[in-house]
């Protein structure tokens, strides 16, 4: 009696354990069609702590249904050895080449894109000896830290079901190897009225009538595949062999091609044994759009309006002025650094001017001057969408301006000389539409950190800020050489405490302080656009 509630406990443990021992051991019986096949799973993502989480749960979960896994590492060094890099990198024809280097029959490129506390899963499944996609599927995953090792679990079931669901499509285990060597071709028949003597035997028929019984085996020579109807056999051809084509053992080791190798236009079908013999080609690397590293315009066009206003309270100056259109030389440069995305550009414009001033009994002078605009950026060539030339950037930028106004000393200096230093932050969009057209744009905005006027000022400088665009097209003629269309807006304002050293009108003398500068600018421009 005392042994009842033992008895019980053990019962009660079978029923609670059966039904996770039967999955168990039904989910080892489903796992035996893809036990030990030569799989790759490569993990790619900017951040390491969810590529991490994902990849680890992922391969644990590939690992206990396959076995030991192709580490990554080797795939890395066979795209070395390949020099194929960049997102080219990555294709499935790529993928392709350098695992047939390593003996490996599937690729599982997943990439983690993280989105806040979430992250974006793409998973990709591609067989080797097709070069292709054989799966691919999209994941959300909301929380990372919570729900990462589950989703990596949930990802890791899907790849295997698909990799069960391949090789039983083949009828087995999928490797890149050699196909046998052609069965030999039988031995002439002997000549007709001359019959075989057979040992033991008497002939009693007629010689020129038909044998009977089953033929006798042909001959084998010591070749193990003679007289065997071997469906994979290829066509004998007797071409010059390709030496682009590349015989593998079923363990993945490169070796010698037999000595009549099958012919290109008729591949030989899948064998329905145990394991499939592929004959493979490795395809020629996918053409993907290059990235640049290098941009380099010249244009020229004109200063279409520039304003100058000197006010105070009571209103305008007399000093005020705008210009007429000015011819103008402009020239921008940017240097992308590959793979950080980080780029440098230089963008400067020149316009030469010569002023007119009425001074009354006086007389008018004529004095020149010339009109510089320069920006120093630093920027981040963020990709949307796309890649390499073809993508949608968002490009934020920080920077330095120059613009300076300088002017020939003149009889009273009424127009001073001027040097406005500023820094500022913004954001360019550069959208290709197509391979011929190009759509760029962007904002800036910032503050004045330093204005001078020589030789007479307009008061104690007190600071200011500035703000501007500009939009344009580029027209690709060739991938290299662009035509380029450009419009640039600027407005800069200072303030100015006490009263202007500067020379004023009679009837604004001693009723100018405290003054304020704005300048408004617009410049457009045509010229020639290079890319590298």
């Amino acid at each position: 009696m005392r042994r009842q509630p033992t008895a019980i406990a053990a019962l009660l443990g079978l029923l609670v354990a059966g039904p996770w021992l039967s999955e168990r051991t039904a989910s080892a019986q489903d796992w035996t069609s893809i036990r030990g096949i030569r799989v790759v799973v490569d993990v790619r993502g900017k951040d390491r702590s969810y590529r991490s989480k994902i990849g680890r749960a992922i391969r644990r979960r590939m690992v206990e249904a396959i076995g030991p896994l192709v580490p990554s590492r080797e795939l890395d060094k066979s795209k070395k050895q390949l020099r194929l890099r960049g997102t080219r990198a990555n294709s499935p024809s790529n993928l392709a080449r350098a695992g047939l280097e390593i003996g490996a029959e599937h690729i599982v490129d997943i990439y983690v894109k993280r989105v806040r506390r979430g992250a974006t899963v793409r998973t990709r499944v591609v067989d080797v000896a097709t070069a292709e996609i054989a799966y691919e599927q999209r994941t959300t995953i909301k929380n990372v830290k919570r729900e990462g090792t589950k989703a990596g679990n949930e990802i890791g079931s899907a790849i295997i079901a698909k990799l069960q669901e391949i090789t039983n499509a083949y009828g087995g285990s999928v490797t890149a190897s050699a196909p046998p060597p052609p069965p030999p071709p039988p031995e002439a028949a002997p000549f007709a009225g001359t019959p075989e003597v057979l040992p033991e035997a008497r002939i009693t028929a007629d010689p020129d009538d038909p044998p009977s019984g089953p033929p006798p085996p042909p001959a084998t020579s010591g070749d193990p595949y003679a007289g065997i109807d071997d469906p994979i056999a290829p066509n004998v051809s007797t071409e010059k062999k390709d030496s682009s084509v590349k015989w593998f053992s079923s363990k993945g080791e490169e070796q010698e091609a037999p000595p009549e190798t099958a012919s290109l236009d008729d591949p030989p079908p899948p064998s329905k044994g145990d394991a499939k013999r592929v004959w493979f080609e490795p395809p020629p690397p996918e053409e993907v759009d290059p990235s640049e590293f290098v941009r380099v315009g010249v244009s020229g066009g004109a200063g279409v309006l520039r304003s100058y206003t000197l006010a105070t309270d009571e209103g305008s100056s007399a000093l005020s002025y705008t210009l007429d259109p000015l011819s103008m030389l402009a020239f921008d440069f940017e240097l992308i650094i590959p793979r950080a995305n980080v780029g440098m550009r230089i963008d400067a414009a020149f316009r030469p001017v010569a002023y007119s001033i009425d001074r009354g009994e006086d007389g008018t002078a004529f004095p020149s001057g010339l009109l510089i605009d320069f920006m120093g950026i630093v920027n981040y060539h963020a990709e949307v969408m796309g890649s390499g030339r073809q993508a949608l950037k968002v490009i934020p930028l920080a920077g330095v301006r120059v613009a300076a106004a300088n002017v020939e000393q003149h009889l009273g200096n009424v127009i001073p000389s001027a040097t406005n230093v500023g820094v500022f932050v913004g954001s360019d969009v550069r959208y290709p539409i197509n391979e011929l057209f190009e759509v760029e744009g962007g904002v800036f905005l910032g503050l004045i950190v330093a204005y001078d006027e020589t030789p007479l000022a307009s008061g104690d400088n007190n600071g200011g800020f500035m703000a501007g665009g500009r939009v344009g097209m580029r027209v690709w003629v060739t991938p290299y050489l662009g035509i380029t269309f450009d419009n640039t807006i600027s407005y800069d304002a200072i303030t100015f405490t006490d009263a202007p050293d500067r020379p004023l009108p009679p009837d604004e003398v001693g009723r100018v302080t405290d003054a304020s500068i704005t300048i408004f600018d617009v410049r457009s421009s045509v010229g020639v656009a290079f890319r590298f």
